[in-house]
């Protein structure tokens, strides 16, 4: 062999097995074979550098960045712009989200985005999973407006993640139930799917802010659009109710209840408590409060 056809050789015999390991998630070896081909002076190609990258990614995401921009330095093509293809920008993007470095993977995604490429469905799910797991809620909220103005749709668990992490954030609660709230409209007025899960998470949250009116609000939006309350949505509605001492909010709900459901023995609880605290006058609260207890005795499932 020639000079020339040895160096080509060992190359691809170098970049192969860079691939397998990575194929293989044997990612220390991967990296161990990379540094042994640079101090053996082998040419570094650039399918060589994205394997060592791919390598690199999950064990220290920061210094497979550092490993990207220089590639993004290096490989050109012969008008000076980049060849690094944007399958590499995702796999950096999702590395570094994974490993909760959440501004950098913001700082790559609008990067890609003014190349004309933008990121799927499921790298924005990843991306907005990591920051709900950090308990990062602007960077989850960041991802998905992202992914709104990109007009990717996000899959069915997105808007639900986001929504329950923003309406549960301990930090200004206040303002970030009525974000969340916020993002539970977008999601009503554009057509996507909202289940009583969902619209649970924003009553639950009126409820720990004793915001009865709000919480029965969003029970109201229920029936308007078409999505059944189920047990939880009045329980949640009647705590609320109680919390406040809210007796025209607990008997219409108890109302509702029994007309769509069954009751059960919380149900009761936290409606007799929101008129015991509702009335004023002993008369009525007493007589409000029999009405329910009794109402409670009429089923063996609702024992006191």
């Amino acid at each position: 062999l020639s000079p020339e056809e040895l160096k080509d050789m060992m190359s691809s015999a170098f970049s192969d097995i860079i691939f397998v390991a990575w194929k293989s998630k044997d990612f220390v070896s991967g990296l161990r074979w990379y540094n042994e081909s640079k101090q053996l002076g082998i040419e570094q190609t650039y399918d060589m550098k994205l394997n060592a990258l791919r390598c690199q990614a999950p064990l220290d995401a920061i210094k497979a960045e550092a490993m990207f921009s220089q590639m993004l330095k290096d490989e050109k093509d012969g008008t000076g712009n980049s060849v690094v293809g944007h399958e590499t920008y995702i796999y950096l993007i999702e590395a570094l989200a994974d490993q909760k470095h959440l501004q950098n993977a913001r700082k790559w995604a609008i990067r890609l985005r003014k190349q004309e490429y933008k990121l799927d469905a499921i790298t924005y799910q990843k991306c907005i999973e990591a920051a709900v797991n950090a308990n990062a809620w602007e960077d989850a909220e960041d991802f998905l407006e992202m992914e709104l103005r990109d007009r990717v749709v996000p899959t069915e668990d997105t808007y639900p993640k986001v929504l329950k992490h923003v309406a549960f954030s301990k930090n200004a609660m206040e303002n970030r139930v009525k974000v969340a709230e916020g993002w539970l409209r977008r999601m009503l007025n554009n057509d996507i799917k909202v289940d009583p899960k969902v619209m649970n998470y924003v009553i639950d949250a009126q409820k720990e802010m004793g915001q009865a009116e709000r919480a029965r609000h969003w029970l109201d939006q229920m029936h308007r659009h078409n999505i059944k309350p189920d047990s939880l949505s009045y329980l949640l509605t009647l705590q609320a109710a109680a919390k406040v001492g809210s007796g025209e909010i607990a008997e219409k709900s108890m109302l509702e209840l029994q007309k769509d459901l069954e009751p059960t023995t919380a149900h009761y609880n936290a409606a007799i408590e929101a008129v015991g605290k509702a009335y004023g006058e002993a008369g009525m609260k007493k007589d409000k409060a029999r009405l329910l207890f009794k109402q409670m005795l009429v089923s063996p499932k609702t024992a006191p």
